[in-house]
């Protein structure tokens, strides 16, 4: 417990006692048993002080006496009551005297006091980073990071709300300088559901950007690296008698897992590994199980890359995004697909996700990929964005899947860079687009890339040129 001294304190026997040093800093020490004599100094001392800044300084014991002060001696002798010079002062008698005091016989535990004083005294009278000062600030001058990798799913907010509203908000949030928030994410989101608007923070500026990084990872990954003492776990739980725990998913039963239970959760990781709780099965093409999309008439005036998601600020009317990237750049929309479909949903529209079917990939591999892009094309409808089928394949050898799950008389959208790079790739696109047209009769065709001097018919066919050519022509242009 730390005083805020202004005026007149009273400390019980069992107490934190502390002073203020020449600096203004507030040195906070927790003493045990400590002697009447001696808090009667500490607490005139303080009763001149004001100050807003503290630190913490806990000492690792169990039990302090008159030694133990002598100890903090060369810490109290420093310190005065602000305002005051008289050399008489109360915390200058009190630092003389314990320096007296450690003259005496108490050789063995002066050791280990001052060992225990110099472990902490890094923490708490450094001049640079390391000081952890709880402040309360409005919760919007706070905000999240972006590239938060933790999940926080509805189930875990609802609990964190839970168990704020039943034992309070006990756990401050860690931000960097910026306000941006380093741990402490499904906190933020509970506070602001339940109506806070004021928070308690605590300011980690003595981290670089690369260190908040690292520790955000580190902090939640540390969460992860053990499990339970399901006996000692078990005990707790069958001595609370007035809490619910089974909302927090603890519960005995859960607990104590037999071999049953335990394969039925290796089931649950397998389908969130494979989003097979996200399959429609009452949508799904009978020969490949394909899932199906539904017809789009939509076309967007402005594409752009999937990668630039994250940091795009002027989400402007018409804007739609495309895959038409490397796949590393977006293999992050399958992991977590709920997560990134949301940040889709502030877009006019989405192409779905252009997974490689490269002509050397095995023939399983070829069908995976169409039938993930199928799958998230499908999620994404359901959340109610405007979906555009890329049209994606490899030689003929394909089509049969290539083109099942898609949509006839929509609007489509396909890829020509790399096409002119050579006569069998010009000659594989011609041969698949042919295909495509007569299997899905599309009312419109988004073309990404350069025009490449195919016949559409009568399909009317929108073009967008390459981010990537575009870039490539500006540097030939600047040489």
């Amino acid at each position: 417990m730390v005083i805020q001294c202004a005026g007149r304190v009273a400390v019980p026997r069992f107490e934190s006692l502390g002073a203020y040093s020449r600096t203004g800093r507030r040195l906070v020490f927790l003493l045990v048993e400590v002697p009447r004599r001696a808090q009667g100094f500490l607490i005139h001392a303080l009763g001149h002080a004001r100050t807003s800044f503290q630190i913490s300084f806990y000492l690792p014991v169990v039990r302090v006496h008159r030694v133990a002060l002598g100890a903090l001696a060369p810490f109290m002798g420093s310190c005065k009551p602000r305002g005051s010079n008289d050399q008489k002062s109360p915390s200058k008698q009190l630092g003389r005297e314990c320096v007296a005091l450690w003259q005496k016989k108490h050789t063995s535990h002066r050791r280990v006091w001052r060992r225990s004083i110099r472990e902490c005294r890094p923490f708490c009278f450094s001049e640079g980073g390391g000081q952890l000062e709880i402040k309360r600030v409005p919760i919007e001058s706070i905000r999240p990071y972006e590239r938060n990798a933790k999940k926080h799913p509805r189930k875990q907010i609802e609990q964190i709300k839970r168990s704020i509203e039943e034992f309070g908000n006990n756990d401050p949030i860690a931000v960097d300088a910026n306000g941006v928030i380093i741990e402490g994410h499904g906190r933020y989101m509970a506070l602001e559901e339940l109506g806070y608007t004021e928070v308690d923070i605590i300011q980690l500026g003595h981290l670089t950007e690369e260190q908040a990084k690292a520790y955000l990872l580190v902090h939640n990954q540390l969460t992860m690296n053990t499990g339970w003492d399901k006996d000692m776990v078990n005990m707790e739980l069958m001595a609370i008698d007035e809490i619910d725990m089974a909302p927090y998913g603890l519960e005995l039963p859960d607990l104590a897992l037999g071999e049953e239970e335990e394969e039925q959760e290796e089931v649950f990781e397998t389908d969130r590994k494979y989003l097979l709780h996200l399959v429609d099965h009452s949508r799904l093409e009978p020969a490949y199980e394909m899932p199906m999309l539904a017809p789009t008439d939509f076309i967007p005036s402005e594409l752009m890359p999937f990668n630039y998601v994250l940091s795009d600020k002027g989400r402007s009317a018409g804007k739609g995004i495309h895959f038409y990237i490397d796949d590393y750049q977006f293999e992050r929309i399958w992991q977590r697909p709920e997560e990134y479909i949301k940040r889709l949903t502030a877009y006019s529209c989405a192409l779905t996700p252009d997974f490689s079917l490269y002509l050397d990939m095995p023939l399983p591999i070829k069908i995976w990929n169409v039938y993930r892009s199928r799958l998230i094309g499908q999620i994404m409808q359901r959340y109610g964005i405007e979906v555009i089928p890329t049209l994606s394949w490899g030689d003929a050898d394909t089509f049969d899947f290539a083109f099942e799950g898609l949509p006839v008389n929509s609007v489509v959208s396909v890829s020509t860079v790399g096409v002119l790079n050579d006569s069998e790739s010009l000659a594989i696109w011609k041969a698949g687009m042919d295909e495509a047209i007569r299997r899905l009769k599309p009312s419109a065709v988004v073309v990404y890339g350069n025009d490449i001097d195919y016949d559409f018919g009568d399909t009317k066919v929108v073009y967008f040129k390459s981010n990537t050519q575009e870039r490539f022509r500006n540097m030939k242009g600047g040489e």
